[in-house]
């Protein structure tokens, strides 16, 4: 923050601490109520250096008088006691030694105490203590030296870092030492962001400083605070090359035969440079019981869920987990990666018959294709089934077949709260453990009554260093002449600045306040476009919708069709394959939902390096602007590291009354302020991008996919040994 002056002519000084407090001890709202009030603050901390120096002085006199035995008298004050002896037994009393240590010891606290009394008296009156200084020299300031110990604290990290990887190579324990690092980083950025929201309020401060400044000061200040702003992202940008290393160190040497640490994979290149190809399984080195069997049942029809399923799914099955997936009869209108399709392929070659193979064929069902083979008496009986299927509700058992000693339920919902009944299934023996992405669906099915000890965490999943490796997306864009957009048609349509956001087509994803916020904002002299890829969903034809909404905003005078900024619908279906390309020609993601459960599109945007808008509630804050953080709350445009916090206004009942609790309702304001924002700071924004992809390098599918074989050991175990449970 910056302290407004006290006194005309006294230079403004920028100070901030971690805590809030300036450096010199008082906090800098106190300064601003003017120098009164500091000077009774003064006052009091007087009186308390006056009572400390008391204290001190009775402490003396006590030890003094416990020590008259040995030293026959040890204190003045004993002297004055004794004032009615003769002259000679007061005089030989003055010559003691312990007189003497007494007196020297009070004369230290008194020139000890009346130091810190004017020092701490002239710092708080901005008062130099020293040789006068240039306003606002930058040398000294609080925020300069807590920039420089964070660089040192960065260098020591990156030591340690060092130090680590040289104890592993000579066969140290090494598991603890890197918790303890990444604990430390992870205090790193937390005080990276508190020293970002340091900046913040001093930006409003120098605003604030200008009327009641010199001009050249304030300039100066100004001028300080940019610096110091550059800075931090510098750092912070550090960081994520420090963490990056980190996860590359415990990829190679923490998959040890019997542990499976929680950072199993990352970034292999220091800074911003990312690796040139994914990080492989070594499936040599996980250790699990080559006995268990899972069997993970998706819905079908090429929705997001059964893309969340085969990502997590592949990983265990290249492992060599014997772990099996149902296969859609009906194929996706677009292309599956080519590794997703041969998995799929190979489990349904080769998965024991189950409980539908037994079933008449005119039943087809969810698992039509299990048909095809020959017929058994018996079904097998899996260790472990995951129900990984949304359509059927919140913790539905429909697909299980009493074929699995464990069951497991994929769940998640996108408001804040569940239904009774699906409480009642969430908490019925039928179901062991109910699986959720994210803390906020922890937190909704846990109030509205769901078992806690029932709930287990986990994220989703995307090939972050393959498919989704901006590094090797550019690669591969520069060897071919033809781009993502001329490959849906839309060669040459291309800004300066390019919006773009990807949902299916529902009042969910409150596609009406996203167009209204940017047709309201921009108008076709801005060098900008907005590219809008949906699908029909719950609603309808996307485009009849978007034209009428269009002709409903012309009617109310929120736009004018002559002036209409640059937008694209693409409805069309996209190769998975095309995707990441399609992302790539973009320079920022927006998605201003109601509420997600997840928000796959958000992710997949960070992992390409695109500075998103998101709204700063729901499940998306998982991995964005932080749940329970409220960026959007604590920034004029919700900064975070990634992106920025579309704050939400208030709340409204969800899917319009007709689903439980409730969601939020972005404000269109926030969002049009965000999106200038971004088209008018692209080098700011851009930067955001490149940290938004070390924010969500932790949900790889391969590190997702382990984390999945951790609890499948776990209930392995509870399986073999019932009494362990």
């Amino acid at each position: 923050s910056v302290a407004r002056v006290i006194d005309p002519g006294v230079p403004v000084r920028v100070v901030c601490g971690s805590s809030g407090r300036s450096s010199r001890g008082l906090s800098s709202e106190r300064f601003r109520r003017g120098k009164s009030e500091v000077e009774e603050a003064l006052w009091v901390e007087w009186f308390g250096w006056s009572g400390v120096l008391g204290l001190s002085v009775c402490v003396c006199w006590i030890s003094c008088l416990y020590l008259r035995r040995s030293f026959d008298a040890a204190t003045p004050f004993y002297m004055f006691a004794m004032s009615n002896k003769k002259d000679d037994d007061v005089r030989g009393l003055r010559t003691l030694p312990g007189s003497r240590l007494f007196l020297l010891g009070f004369g230290c606290v008194v020139l000890a105490a009346m130091g810190i009394l004017a020092y701490r008296y002239a710092s708080i009156l901005n008062i130099p203590t020293t040789a006068p200084q240039t306003e606002t020299s930058g040398g000294d300031t609080a925020l300069q030296i807590q920039m420089k110990r964070f660089e040192d604290k960065l260098e020591d990290l990156s030591q340690k870092l060092s130090t680590i990887g040289s104890e592993v190579s000579e066969g140290s324990t090494y598991h603890n030492q890197i918790d303890t690092l990444h604990s430390e980083v992870s205090q790193f950025r937390s005080e990276l962001l508190s020293l970002r929201s340091n900046l913040d309020e001093a930006s409003v401060s120098v605003i604030e400083a200008l009327q009641s400044t010199k001009q050249k000061t304030a300039d100066a200040l100004t001028q300080l605070q940019t610096q110091l702003t550059q800075k931090n992202i510098e750092i912070e940008r550090q960081v994520g090359a420090l963490e990056g290393k980190m996860t590359a160190f415990v990829s190679e040497n923490f998959a040890r035969q019997g542990t499976l640490h929680r950072w199993l994979v990352g970034d292999t290149a220091a800074g911003d440079a990312l690796s040139s190809s994914p990080q492989p399984i070594n499936v040599d080195t996980y250790e699990y019981d080559r006995e268990m069997t899972v069997s993970w049942r998706s819905e079908c029809g090429c929705t997001g869920i059964h893309l969340e399923a085969l990502n997590l799914v592949y990983p265990l099955y290249k492992a060599g987990v014997k772990i099996w997936m149902n296969k859609c009869d009906n194929p996706c209108d677009f292309d599956l990666p080519n590794e997703l399709e041969e998995m799929v392929n190979s489990m349904d070659s080769t998965r024991p018959l189950g409980p539908d193979d037994l079933a008449s064929e005119s039943d087809s069902g969810a698992y039509s294709s299990y048909y095809s083979r020959k017929k058994e008496k018996k079904a097998h009986v899996y260790d472990i089934v995951v129900l990984h299927i949304a359509y059927a509700g919140i913790c539905s058992t429909k697909d299980d077949g009493g074929d699995g000693r464990y069951i497991i339920s994929r769940s998640m919902y996108e408001s804040d709260t569940i239904l009774a009944s699906e409480v009642q299934k969430c908490n019925d023996d039928k179901i062991n453990e109910v699986w959720v992405p994210t803390a906020f669906n922890v937190d909704s099915f846990a109030r509205a009554g769901v078992r806690r000890s029932k709930l287990f965490k986990l994220g989703e999943a995307i090939d972050m260093y393959g498919h989704w490796n901006p590094a090797l997306v550019k690669k591969k864009a520069a060897s071919t002449t033809i781009t993502a957009l001329e490959k849906v048609g839309l060669e040459g349509t291309k800004a300066g600045w390019n919006f773009f956001s990807l949902f299916k087509f529902e009042r969910r994803k409150n596609w009406k306040g996203l167009l209204e916020a940017y047709l309201s904002e921009f108008s076709k002299s801005d060098d900008v476009c907005f590219y809008l890829k949906t699908h029909e969903g719950w609603e309808g034809d996307p485009e009849t919708w978007i034209k009428s909404f269009l002709r409903e905003l012309q009617q109310k005078g929120v736009v004018d069709a002559q002036s209409l900024a640059c937008i694209y619908l693409i409805d069309s279906m996209i190769d998975e394959e095309i995707l990441p390309e399609l992302f790539s020609e973009m320079d920022s993601f927006v998605l201003a939902s109601h509420a997600e459960g997840w928000g796959l599109p958000v992710m997949q945007a960070m992992a390409m390096e695109l500075p998103v808008a998101v709204t700063d509630w729901g499940g998306v804050t998982e991995f964005s602007s932080g749940y329970n953080k409220r960026a959007s709350q604590e920034d004029t445009w919700g900064r975070f590291p990634g992106g920025y916090a579309i704050r939400a206004t208030k709340m409204e009942p969800a899917f319009d009354g007709k689903g439980a609790g409730s969601w939020a309702i972005p404000s269109v304001k926030h969002l049009k302020s965000i999106m200038r924002h971004m088209y008018e700071n692209q080098k700011e924004a851009r930067e955001s991008g490149k940290l938004g992809r070390q924010r969500v390098l932790k949900y790889d599918r391969n590190a997702m996919g382990l984390r999945v074989l951790n609890n499948f050991n776990e209930i392995y175990l509870k399986l073999l040994n019932p009494k362990t449970a």
